[in-house]
């Protein structure tokens, strides 16, 4: 546990009282831990969310998310804290537990390791063979790869995945899957994560409550790029990319690009070269887990039959 915190809120915070603290967690490079005083409204919403990024090993986490009660109802009843600084106030416990959720992302696109480009992407693997799901918010990402672990993939993420020279992987993200309302409907028969949950826009799933996969095998390298792309009503389909569109839509799933152009640019054209890349345009994801499948299928056949990686 830190003993220490930094900012205006130190002195305040040292005098609370915490029901319940979660961690320490892990996410990428980026180490933490939560406390709350109101353990009642909070640790249902965050400890089995977050019980995938556990790390005994993390002795001194780099940040301490806290979350305070007001305790009354006004509309910034719950104050969460970053190190003793002030970074949101909100009445509704959804949106609270929503925020620690949002820093656990942001703190780990933070803390690149050298070297790697951060995809926007989420990851999966079956039979030892990597399939990498890059994709802009709201096209179908989430909802893919929990399609995917309901069919027996295991899960590296749905949020961020780092790949290096010679198109390796080397740590997961395994944190709980964002699922909005029609998505949770869409995958049908999933467990509340918590009592009440069914009132909310959104679930925290675990890839354990969906029923995936064993642990993925780390490090691995990438095997396929799917880019999704939901489209209501379309007929589900599946594309090959030339490689210099993979490194346009690559590209535009990286986060931090402009920043980190000079290394990300070519690592990506690299990656493009080196990786099979596909476009899945999907209007029933039950059709859109049979051809990622099958596609997986075609590279497993060609690498046991001796066939070197590459794009097509």
């Amino acid at each position: 546990m830190n003993s220490e915190l930094q900012g205006p809120g130190a002195d305040f915070l040292a005098s609370r009282v915490f029901e319940w603290i979660g961690g320490p967690y892990r996410a990428l490079g980026h180490t933490f831990q939560v406390r709350t005083e109101s353990a009642a409204d909070f640790q249902p919403r965050l400890a089995n969310s977050l019980e995938p990024l556990l790390d005994p090993s993390v002795a001194h986490p780099s940040h301490t998310y806290d979350v305070i009660d007001q305790g009354q109802p006004i509309s910034g009843r719950y104050v969460v804290y970053d190190n003793g600084s002030k970074v949101g106030a909100s009445a509704s416990r959804y949106v609270t537990a929503g925020r620690i959720h949002w820093l656990t992302n942001q703190g780990a696109i933070l803390t690149a390791a050298p070297g790697v480009v951060q995809l926007h992407a989420g990851g999966v693997q079956r039979s030892g063979l990597t399939v990498v799901l890059p994709a802009p918010m709201d096209a179908g990402k989430s909802t893919t790869v929990a399609g995917l672990l309901r069919a027996g993939y295991s899960y590296l993420s749905d949020e961020v995945v780092e790949v290096g020279p010679l198109r390796a992987i080397t740590t997961t993200f395994p944190k709980a899957l964002a699922l909005d309302r029609s998505s949770v409907q869409l995958l049908g028969s999933l467990d509340a994560p918590f009592e009440g949950a069914t009132a909310e826009p959104q679930w925290h799933v675990t890839a354990g409550g969906l029923s995936a996969g064993p642990a993925p095998h780390i490090p691995c390298h990438a095997d396929l790029f799917i880019f999704p792309q939901y489209r209501e009503g379309a007929d589900t389909h599946i594309q090959s990319l030339t490689p210099g569109e993979a490194t346009v839509a690559l590209c535009e799933s990286t986060f931090k690009f402009r920043e980190r152009a000079a290394v990300a640019l070519p690592l990506l054209t690299e990656l493009a070269e080196l990786v099979p890349a596909r476009r899945l345009i999907i209007g029933d994801l039950t059709r859109a887990v049979a051809l990622a499948t099958e596609e997986l299928g075609k590279i497993a056949h060609h690498t046991h039959q001796g066939g070197h990686q590459h794009a097509s």
